[in-house]
């Protein structure tokens, strides 16, 4: 069986900032938006500032990514 891989939304961003204000773990994140916890994980990292993390920051990101690739 071949999983099929897809990107965080804005939508998905957002609930991963409201979870983690609300002291949800990585593990509890990752399970009630159906992605793997190595996702949630990396996203946390990549995007947190200061201890914490920006859902609007990690979109603008996100799409400044894919206008101008590596």
């Amino acid at each position: 069986m071949v999983k099929q891989y897809t990107q965080l939304n804005e939508h998905e961003r957002f609930v991963i900032e409201i979870m983690l204000e609300k002291n949800n773990s990585q593990a509890e994140i990752s399970r009630f938006l159906g992605k793997h916890r190595s996702t949630i994980s990396r996203e946390i990292k990549r995007n947190t500032i200061d201890g914490k993390y920006f859902s609007g920051r990690a979109q603008s990101m996100y799409l400044l990514r894919r206008e101008y690739p590596e």
